[in-house]
């Protein structure tokens, strides 16, 4: 029965990302000018795109090394952390989370940084991406356009939601944790692990040199994405409001947590065809965009990834654990 259902998840996975496909092709029969308008492209936009893609690399990089040695207290050099950063990456474009498996055994093989510790350095990066982008993105759109509204909804109201949800999350958890207590020893075990992840979260916004940081190099990407989805749009011949672009910018945040299919083929862009669609940019606009950026990203991190070895990992059965030290 295990092997059967291991076999059913990656099956369900790639049968979702083929019936998003599906649609999105469908969208771009009814509505070809879009599509069309991507592939044409102009080169000096095409190369101002991809060093926007490359910077936001560099910077999601440096962030995730600053809360995960913030949560280890081991420090990594910049180039052998990023090395592990870019083949994730890599990886993960072949399987969910395969990038997330590969850099917490070579961090814990070659740097002594436990599988816990890791654990904490990643929910504790997205739940502060997250929540600060949301609380970014609510302030512009309160300030710049309030009315603004999403299947008849206000933006405000949903993107307020959406903060008082993520930003609430480790505080509701840790507060259970707390309060409950396991007598087997697995469950113990695995209570306490969880509980320390959640402390992390809340205790590392006591730290004002480390918030700082974190709030300075995250303005860096709000804007560079924000630019990179602008050029998006011009290319396409929309004229999007900047806050229409933070709220597009916000979905696709959110879109980026959870990985249903690799790299969330077809579903993300049938999500960004429906923001866009209820933002009135039309629904083909947001798949498009969906495929320029996934186009930019799949060469970056190719380019990347086999630069720094990805190559090896696919060329051999071995397991990550059998990855030379960084």
């Amino acid at each position: 029965m295990a092997p059967l259902r291991k076999l059913a998840v990656p099956v369900i996975r790639w049968l979702i990302a083929i019936v998003c496909a599906v649609y999105v092709i469908h969208i771009f029969r009814s509505n070809w000018e879009s599509f069309r308008q991507a592939l044409n492209i102009d080169r000096d936009t095409l190369l101002l795109l991809s060093a926007v893609t490359v910077l936001t690399q560099l910077i999601a990089s440096v962030r995730f090394q600053q809360v995960m040695e913030k949560c280890s207290q081991v420090q990594l050099t910049v180039f052998a952390w990023f090395r592990i950063f870019v083949v994730g990456r890599f990886l993960n474009l072949f399987a969910p989370q395969a990038g997330n498996v590969y850099k917490s055994v070579i961090l814990k093989r070659s740097h002594g940084i436990s599988y816990t510790d890791y654990a904490s350095s990643f929910f504790g990066f997205a739940w502060m991406d997250v929540s600060f982008h949301l609380l970014v993105g609510l302030m512009i759109v309160q300030l710049l356009e309030p009315d603004l509204a999403l299947a008849e909804v206000s933006a405000v109201y949903l993107i307020s939601l959406a903060l008082l949800l993520v930003g609430g999350l480790p505080f509701a958890l840790l507060y259970l944790a707390n309060r409950v207590r396991f007598g087997q020893k697995w469950l113990a075990w695995a209570h306490e692990k969880a509980s320390q992840v959640l402390r992390f979260c809340v205790s590392s916004l006591s730290d004002p040199t480390y918030l700082a940081g974190f709030i300075f190099l995250g303005l860096g990407q709000f804007l560079l994405l924000s630019i990179q989805f602008y050029l998006c749009f011009v290319t396409l011949g929309v004229d999007a409001s900047f806050s229409a672009i933070t709220v597009f910018y916000i979905a696709a945040k959110m879109t980026n947590q959870v990985l249903i299919t690799p790299g969330n083929f077809g579903v993300r862009e049938v999500i960004f065809a429906m923001v866009t669609d209820q933002l009135g940019l039309g629904i083909d606009t947001g798949a498009a965009v969906s495929l320029m950026l996934r186009a930019l990203a799949l060469v970056r991190d190719s380019i990347f990834g086999l630069a720094f070895g990805g190559i090896g990992l696919l060329k051999t059965s071995t397991s990550v654990a059998d990855e030379p030290n960084s």
